[in-house]
Formats: C-alpha cells, sequence, structure tokens
C-alpha cells in the first residue's frame, strides 16, 4: 500500500459559525436589519447581528480587495509509546515528502506527538497541580523538540531555506509543535497555544494540544489529539472530539473589546442582584467577601488540602513523590497557587518562541488548565481511586458505557472567544484510537492483513489484496462514525491506502525484514491487539471561505521502531487568502454608511400631542379626551402597542380606542378615554363612598412602545380626584387642629365629642 492524493468524501456538516471583523454596531437595528444577516446559529445580540449583516456584504466584494497564495503545509503525528529516537536522522524519513511532484519543501510543518512520557497516576496527577516549565514532560519534550528541528536542518541543509520554531503546546504525554520557513515568520501573527484535557475529573492523560494562528488573512486551527483507547470505547473517542473541538479556549481580539464591556455590565448586574438579595435576607455584603466565609477557616482549610496532596503523592504509582522531591519547595508554592487561586501568578504557561510581532504580554495561554472545583474534586479522592480511573484505558471492555460528560451535539457561541470550529482552516492529527470494529474478530483481521502484505505476482491476487483493503477500511471505526454523521463533520481524509499503523513491537535495537520486527505483535503469550489504524490526518475548511486544501499525499512511515505505533504524515497543498487593508477599508465604509442610512430609513420616530386630562367624576359620559400619536417617519410604518395594554391604563380611566395598532408612514391616531367611574364593579369614586378616594393615585405616564423607533409617553391626569383628595385632607387637618384644641382648654375629647353630637350635661 503507497501515498496517494485521494480524499474521501466528507459527511455533510451543518453551518459553522464565521469569524467576523470587528465593525461599530448601529446606535439600534430594527428587525428588518436583522433579516438580511446569513443563516446560521442564533445571534444574541445587536451587535453580532450587525456584523453578520455587513460581512455578508463584504463577502460579495471580495474579489476586489483579496488575493490568494499558494501554503504547502505538512503534518506528522506520532504516538512515541514514552520513547526518544537514538537520532535526529531516525526522524528525516518521516519528515521528509518523498515527493517527485516538484512541490518542494513544505512551508509550514506540524509535528504532533503523543505519549512523550508514561501515562501513569503520578505524572498525570503531578501535572495536574505543576505549572509553567516546572510541568511534567518538560524534558523530554525539549528532548523531541532538539531532535525534530536537527532532523529538519538536515532536510533543508541542502535546500535554500531554514526552517524556525513558531511555537510549542503539550499537557503530560500530548505535543505539538509548529515550524515553517525563515521566509513565512512575518506572515504568521496571533499564536496562541492551548491544551484541552478530556480524562476524567479533569485529568489530562486524554485530549488535545492545539495552537491556532494567523498565516496571512487565514485564520488556521491546528490540534495533536489522543483519544480513549481499545476498541469499545467508540462512543467515548467521539465525545473526547466534540470536547475539543467545541471548547472556547481562544482570544477573540476582533469582538475582544466589546465582550469586556458585556462582561462588565453583566458583572455589574449581577453584583447588584447579589447585594439586594444579600440585604433582603439580613446578611452582610461586604466587598470582596466570600459567601460563608469565617475568620480562620481558610488557613484550615488550605491545610486539610495541604495533608491530602502529601497522601496522594504518597500513594499514587509512578513516581508523583520523586518529581516533588525534584522540584523542591517551588513545587508546594506552586501547587498552593493553584489550588488556592492567587491572581497574582499565571496558570499553567506553554513554552513558545518568540513570533513577529511580540504577543501582549497577557497573550500567554493556560496549559492544561481544570477549573479549580475539578481540583478540590480531584484533591477529595483517594489516590487508589484515581489510579483506578486511569487503569481503565488499560481495561478493553465488551461494551462502551456512556460516561458523563457534556452534549455531543451543542456548543455555545462566547463573545470574545473561539473554538477549534471558528477558524477558516482546521488540521486534526493524533493517535485518534478509532480501531477496527468489534464484529470483525481479530484472526479474521489478521488473515486480511496476511493477504495484503503477500506477493501481487497475479492479477487475480491483486483483486483479492483490493478487496483485502475494502473489507478492512469499510469497518474502521472512524470510517463508520464519519459515514454516520457522528464525529468530525464536515473534515476530509485521504483514502487509507498505507497498512495499520498498530500495534508493533517497540525495540531499540531493530532487525529489518524479521517477521518480529517488522510484524504486527501477535505473540501468543500476550493479550492480543487488533491492528488498527490509530494514527490520522483530517482537515477541514469552514463553509463559504476562499481557502482550498488539497492532499498531495498521506502515508506512513516504516523504519522507525521505538514505538508500539508508527509515524503517520500528510502533505497539504493549500490556498490560503491576503487581504489588500486599504481597499477592504474603503469597501467596509461604504457598506457600513449604507447599512446606517438602511437603518434610519427603516427606523421611525413617532411624537404624541396632547394628554389625557379629566375635571368630571366620570358620569358626565360626553367627557371624552382626546391624545395624537403621529408617525413622523415618511418611509416606514410604526407598529406601537401601549405598555401591558389595559393593564398598564389607571383604574379610573377606561381607554376608548384599541391598544396597539399600525400607522403608514405620515399618519396619525386620535386616542381617546374617559373616566371609568365604576372600578370592577365595586365601588363609585364619588361622594356615596369617599373611603376610596385616597387609595387611588389621580395622575399616572402610560409607555407606548414604538417597536421599530423611538419610545413616547402618555400623560394622565383625573383633576377631579386630585381635587377631591386635596379637600378631603384640608378637612382631615382642620378637624385635628379642632380636637387638639378642645383638649388644652380642659373639656377633654369625650365632652368635646359629645358637644359636636348635640350632647347636654343633665
Amino acid at each position: 500500500m503507497s501515498s496517494q492524493t485521494e480524499t474521501s468524501p466528507p459527511p455533510t456538516a451543518p453551518p459553522p459559525r464565521s469569524v467576523t471583523s470587528s465593525i461599530p454596531p448601529p446606535p439600534s437595528l430594527p428587525p428588518a436589519t436583522a433579516a438580511a444577516a446569513p443563516s446560521g446559529p442564533a445571534h444574541s445580540n445587536p451587535f453580532q447581528t450587525f456584523q453578520s449583516s455587513v460581512n455578508a456584504l463584504l463577502r460579495e466584494h471580495e474579489s476586489s480587495y483579496q488575493t490568494t497564495l499558494p501554503l504547502t503545509f505538512f503534518a506528522g503525528t506520532y504516538n512515541v509509546n514514552g520513547k526518544t529516537p537514538n537520532s535526529s536522522h531516525d526522524l528525516v524519513p518521516w519528515l521528509e515528502t518523498e515527493l517527485s511532484t516538484g512541490v518542494g519543501d513544505p512551508d509550514i510543518v506540524a509535528v504532533g506527538l503523543q505519549e512523550v512520557v508514561d501515562l501513569n497516576a503520578g505524572n498525570v496527577v503531578v501535572d495536574s497541580f505543576m505549572t509553567g516549565d516546572n510541568g511534567v514532560g518538560k524534558e523530554k519534550v525539549d528532548e523531541w523538540r532538539e531532535k525534530t528541528t536537527a532532523a529538519l536542518d538536515i532536510i533543508a541543509c541542502t535546500r535554500d531555506h531554514k526552517y524556525v520554531h513558531l511555537c510549542t503546546s503539550h499537557m503530560v504525554g500530548v505535543v505539538l509543535s509548529v515550524y515553517c520557513k525563515k521566509e513565512w515568520e512575518s506572515k504568521i501573527s496571533d499564536v496562541q497555544p492551548v491544551c484541552v484535557p478530556t480524562g476524567k475529573m479533569g485529568l489530562a492523560n486524554k485530549g488535545a494540544a492545539m495552537i491556532r494562528m494567523d498565516v496571512a488573512d487565514t485564520s488556521m486551527c491546528i490540534l495533536s489529539a489522543h483519544f480513549a483507547a481499545h476498541r469499545s470505547k467508540v462512543r467515548k473517542r467521539n465525545r473526547d472530539f466534540h470536547t475539543i473541538s467545541t471548547r472556547n479556549v481562544f482570544r477573540d481580539d476582533d469582538t475582544k473589546d466589546f465582550a469586556d464591556l458585556t462582561m462588565k455590565e453583566q458583572k455589574r448586574e449581577k453584583e447588584a442582584a447579589s447585594q439586594r438579595r444579600g440585604l433582603s435576607r439580613g446578611t452582610s455584603a461586604l466587598p470582596g467577601a466570600l459567601p460563608g466565609a469565617l475568620p480562620g477557616v481558610g488557613e484550615e482549610s488550605k491545610d486539610a488540602h495541604r495533608r491530602r496532596l502529601s497522601v496522594v503523592n504518597q500513594e499514587i504509582e509512578g513516581g508523583a513523590a520523586s518529581q516533588k522531591q525534584k522540584r523542591g519547595s517551588d513545587w508546594w508554592e506552586n501547587a498552593d497557587n493553584v489550588l488556592f487561586g492567587n491572581p497574582s501568578l499565571p496558570g499553567k504557561a506553554v513554552s513558545s518562541a518568540s513570533v513577529p510581532p511580540p504577543p501582549p504580554p497577557d497573550a500567554g495561554v493556560v496549559r492544561g488548565v481544570r477549573p479549580s472545583k475539578d481540583k478540590d474534586a480531584l484533591m477529595s479522592i483517594s489516590a487508589r481511586e484515581i489510579s483506578k480511573s486511569l487503569r481503565e484505558d488499560e481495561e478493553d471492555d465488551e461494551e462502551d458505557v456512556e460516561d458523563e460528560g457534556q452534549d455531543e451535539s451543542q456548543y455555545v457561541s462566547e463573545l470574545g472567544k473561539m473554538c477549534a470550529l471558528d477558524h477558516d482552516i482546521v488540521v486534526w492529527m493524533g493517535d485518534l484510537n478509532y480501531r477496527i470494529d468489534v464484529s470483525m474478530d481479530i484472526k479474521e483481521v489478521y488473515e486480511l492483513l496476511n493477504v495484503i502484505s503477500s506477493d501481487r505476482s497475479s492479477v487475480s491476487h491483486e483483486a483479492n489484496v483490493d478487496e483485502a483493503v475494502d473489507l478492512l477500511i469499510n469497518k474502521d471505526q472512524l470510517v463508520i462514525e464519519r459515514a454516520a454523521g457522528r464525529v468530525f463533520k464536515g473534515f476530509d481524509e485521504g483514502r487509507l491506502l498505507f497498512m495499520p499503523t498498530y500495534k508493533y513491537i517497540p525495540t531499540n535495537q531493530p532487525n529489518p525484514g524479521d517477521r518480529e520486527t517488522d510484524w504486527y505483535d501477535d505473540r501468543p503469550d500476550k493479550k492480543m491487539r487488533c491492528p488498527a489504524w490509530c494514527d490520522r490526518v483530517l482537515w477541514r475548511v469552514q463553509d463559504g471561505c476562499c481557502e482550498t486544501v488539497k492532499l498531495l499525499q498521506y502515508r506512513r512511515t516504516d523504519g522507525i521502531y521505538i514505538s508500539d505505533h508508527k509515524p503517520v504524515n500528510a502533505l497539504l497543498e493549500c490556498q490560503i487568502k491576503q487581504i489588500d487593508r486599504e481597499k477592504r477599508e474603503e469597501i467596509l465604509q461604504s457598506i457600513v454608511k449604507q447599512s446606517h442610512e438602511k437603518v434610519e430609513e427603516l427606523h421611525v420616530a413617532c411624537k404624541v400631542t396632547g394628554a389625557w386630562e379629566f375635571e368630571t367624576d366620570g358620569h358626565d359620559e360626553d367627557e371624552i379626551s382626546v391624545v395624537t400619536l403621529e408617525n413622523l417617519s415618511k418611509t416606514a410604518p410604526a407598529k406601537w402597542s401601549l405598555e401591558n395594554g389595559k393593564a398598564g391604563v389607571p383604574c379610573w380611566m377606561r381607554v376608548l380606542t384599541s391598544f396597539e395598532g399600525e400607522l403608514g408612514p405620515g399618519e396619525k391616531i386620535e386616542m381617546r378615554a374617559r373616566i371609568e367611574p365604576d372600578i370592577d364593579g365595586e365601588y363609585h369614586i364619588d361622594d356615596s363612598n369617599e373611603n376610596a378616594i385616597d387609595d387611588i393615585h389621580p395622575g399616572a405616564i402610560i409607555k407606548v412602545n414604538v417597536h421599530n423607533g423611538n419610545t413616547v409617553y402618555v400623560a394622565c391626569m383625573n383633576k377631579w380626584l386630585d381635587r377631591r383628595q386635596k379637600e378631603r385632607a384640608a378637612a382631615a387637618t382642620t378637624q385635628a387642629r379642632e380636637s387638639s384644641t378642645a383638649k388644652k382648654s380642659g373639656g377633654g375629647f369625650r365632652d368635646s365629642m359629645k358637644h359636636k353630637m348635640g350632647w347636654k350635661k343633665s
């Protein structure tokens, strides 16, 4: 089986989210403008709606300001089984393209590694608390990067170019390093390395190391991933993909400023609501106070965490305690900073080279960060439970039990952040661990592999080989899952025309040509693992983008024996976009101006003339008060309604016209109202029940909502009710004054009342 250029047909994918440019939003946005936005996920605010509408118009003029550049991209993935090569020369066959098409050496080289260190409990748990350059596997990562760089130098030594290291992202055993030719370095910007763990309890024994960057004006996301192992864990592998691909871990500078303003406003609202709740419950709401915090509790809690951490280090297997001794006292300080949230120290920083232009000070991205609640949960469980959780990867259960995890089909857009799928081009490589389906017996798999690897001396035998290849490929779990639309929607992959890459017998002293060296691990004294295409490279171009990707080569490399996997690489020929900024700005300003004019054209202005005022108690049915609502727009109709309808009108008033309606351009409507003397059929506002008068407010302001324009208000005043309330207040004051005078004169209150009632002393 040889390298090839065929691609398998991609499964149908839903429209991806677009990465938009930063555009100032209009003062307000009517529904008509929102309707111009392209189809896709619902936008949560007018800014995004307006931005999508303008970007849709910009795309119609792309040919005026945009050109394409050719880019050759190399993606290589290798599960190294915790080993390192004896020499940089061992990596040259893997990193060379071996093409006769004359495309030259790749412009960008991405190298993904898995299992750089052993995934034992000690390494995984310690890495959960180590920060920065103290992370587990740092020495192995550095060693691999040095040998990879040296191998690239060997390849390029006879060419007129040099590769420079752009960035490295790593998490325990998963590593991604990106290199580029020196002449491409100035075209690459906004490099962000992050990691997403997918292991149980937030552990980083599985997950992905990711790097996003802008190449010219095309956004790219590159991933090196390691999914759950074993044939039965298909759903877990699918869930690993969805967790990694939809996690919003990248900073989106296009919407960052607007997102910051939105977040500050939301924070103020939450603080105000929290203070109101605190006051209503009679609790103190001191700034910076933690809920339920008491003096001295923090120190005791910290000591308890420290004791539990000590127990974990003593019990876990695989050398966590030795890591603590190796790092010294700094280990404890770093662990405390992570566990107890010291805000002055960063999280897990990823080592990365300087990339022109230099990133801002806050551009360091957290490596392998898990939420603090995950760390607290990790500290509260025993080391035995942690080891058990990690050992489950070594147990090939017959049933794929559904684990707890996020919904595979949903992801939420966050303003100011991006996920992997938000980029123009995504290249996904790694030990994805998809196997030959369990419906095919291991013995049958070996029989088909024997047919494929045997001599192709006859035409009939060649047909048998092709049939065997098709049988195996049709049972490949990733092929099955993609065809069913459950994973990697919208991604492409080259046809599998090379032998499965797993599982071999690793050795540092190979004997090429010997069956034990070149054949799969079918030793009878070992538990047999089914050979599989675990190591893959896929790519995706976002719908609606001008970028294209063409596969030039997809192959595995023999002759490297240090691991039970074989390395795989893919060579991609890409067309990326380059934008004339000045020309684009001119077109953008023209579109924004037209959009604002459209907004102003559709945005109506209404006004109210007069007020609802009444002089009598309402028994005079001829007293009707009239106000006028006018649409001042000459082009757009106005849809209006009274706030809360009838419920928003004072109880003493009845509106005689409709509570909602539509006014054409320049039209007016008279809104008529009168006093309602009978309130709910219970009592009348007149002298027959004067006690009701004091409970009713004589004035009101009614809000008139203009749904595609401004908001106006109508003043209401019951002058008769106002006069009666003032008269009653004055009478009450006079009576109180007389009572006080009578009491002071000596007759006393009782005698004063008798006198008023006409009683005489006997």
